[in-house]
């Protein structure tokens, strides 16, 4: 992620991030700053352009 928007490479720390989950949804090791700064991203995103019906 660069300067707010997504880039190519952002699905290949998305695919790390789902590895590092269980299948309880607890994580088998921590996050990287990367992965957590992605993560923020895509939140923030999605409340500023989701509309809740």
């Amino acid at each position: 992620m660069k300067r707010g928007k997504l880039e190519l490479k952002d699905s290949d720390t998305l695919q790390d991030i789902y590895n590092k989950l269980t299948i309880d949804g607890y994580l088998k090791e921590p996050l990287t700053v990367d992965e957590q700064v992605l993560i923020y991203g895509i939140s923030k995103w999605i409340r500023e352009n989701v509309e809740v019906e």
